[in-house]
């Protein structure tokens, strides 16, 4: 015998409908728990960031006071060398020496000016050592690396 079915329609349509349904039912579920968990995550980071603010304040502080302190070391030593210079620059010899340095002459010399040759035509001539040449890649990096680096 035939089974009897409250519904007008065949027992396979109204499955059909059903599973359709079903489907679309599962899809919205599943991009509410989607949105629901984009939603957390972008809360959670939000909170993240503002419990870290102070730490990373505290870091970049600690950085600078740092390379501030290795200037300020640098500063000393450079005046402990002049300091120790001064007894030689006020003899007579360092006089001269400063004096012939900034290309003074005494009288009845003659100045013999010797001009360097320019960069240009070092690297022509061959003179320049491969040392002093950088690789393609090299130059690549440093634009890269241009593009992240803070500009000060």
């Amino acid at each position: 015998m035939r089974r009897q079915t409250t519904h007008s329609r065949p027992y396979r349509v109204v499955r059909r409908r059903a599973r359709r349904r079903s489907l679309f039912a599962r899809f919205i579920r599943v991009a509410l728990m989607l949105a629901v968990i984009a939603a957390i995550l972008f809360c959670a980071k939000a909170v993240i960031m503002k419990a870290a603010r102070p730490y990373l304040i505290s870091y970049g502080e600690s950085r600078e006071s740092s390379e501030i302190k290795r200037q300020i070391a640098e500063v000393y030593a450079e005046n402990k060398a002049l300091k120790k210079e001064i007894p030689h620059l006020l003899s007579p010899e360092g006089m001269e020496a400063e004096a012939r340095k900034l290309g003074w002459v005494k009288k009845g010399e003659v100045a013999i000016v010797v001009e360097q040759p320019k960069q240009s035509q070092i690297q022509r001539s061959g003179l320049a050592g491969s040392s002093e040449r950088e690789s393609c890649w090299h130059v690549i990096g440093r634009h890269i690396l241009g593009l992240f680096v803070r500009a000060e």
